[in-house]
């Protein structure tokens, strides 16, 4: 088979996994597209694209490998020191000046995965606000295609190891049985925060965090979402792309 049949192949899968589950992978950087769906090629002993589309067909359980596989979900508390130290110091200040001591501060954290980067800002707008202001005043919407990562999000659970990073007084064990040993709850300012892990495409709001996942998008894909962006965003919010 030539590359343009190969090619064919590739973007009829891609428009079959659309039609049948809804999700648009075409806008994603080919190399890497092409590299993840063959891993689950490889793992599934098979060897071409037009194969693989009518193994899905028959194998509906096979949906949810591959997404796992194409949305790797890398994330971490204050993952990206330096980020977070701009969005701590220069950001989240402007954002406070120029909003209204009672207006409210909707954020929105995209491909949250596990959640880390949701709490991240949950514990730095309540240390710049005061944990009463905090609960009043913000909503963080985290979103992600990845049920199972929400799940843990909505938990709050993680591995001792990974809050390394998140002030100890915010750590919270859980009761007798509620996890495997090794593991605590992050007790994070605003507990309604556990219930703003959304399965779905939330509309824009005013301001946004979305780093890793864009990276994935080819350049005309990246141009639309920032043109989007500019046209939704609240006057004076931020992006995080």
């Amino acid at each position: 088979m030539d590359a343009q049949e190969t090619e064919n192949e590739l973007t009829t899968l891609l428009e079959f996994i659309r039609s049948e589950r809804g999700f648009d992978f075409s806008g994603y950087k080919r190399p890497s597209l092409e590299r993840r769906i063959g891993k689950r090629m490889q793992d599934v002993g098979i060897g071409s694209y037009g194969a693989y589309r009518d193994y899905l067909e028959h194998h509906d359980d096979e949906f949810v490998a591959l997404f796992n596989t194409i949305l790797i979900n890398v994330t971490a508390f204050f993952r990206d020191e330096l980020a977070w130290d701009y969005l701590r110091n220069e950001v989240v200040p402007q954002i406070l000046e120029n909003q209204g001591d009672s207006e409210p501060i909707r954020v929105w954290s995209t491909g949250c995965a596990s959640g880390e980067e949701a709490y991240s800002l949950a514990i730095v707008l309540a240390e710049a606000l005061g944990e009463e202001a905090f609960r009043l005043r913000v909503k963080i919407y985290a979103t992600d295609v990845d049920e199972d990562a929400l799940t843990t999000g909505r938990h709050a659970a993680y591995p001792l190891k990974t809050l390394e990073p998140v002030p100890e007084p915010l750590h919270h064990p859980p009761g007798a049985g509620d996890l495997v040993p090794g593991q605590v709850a992050a007790q994070l300012p605003g507990p309604e925060l556990r219930l703003l892990f959304l399965h779905r495409r939330q509309s824009l709001l005013e301001r946004r965090l979305a780093r890793l996942e864009i990276l994935q998008f080819q350049a005309p894909v990246l141009v639309g979402v920032e043109q989007a962006l500019a046209l939704t965003l609240q006057f004076g919010g931020a992006s995080g792309a």
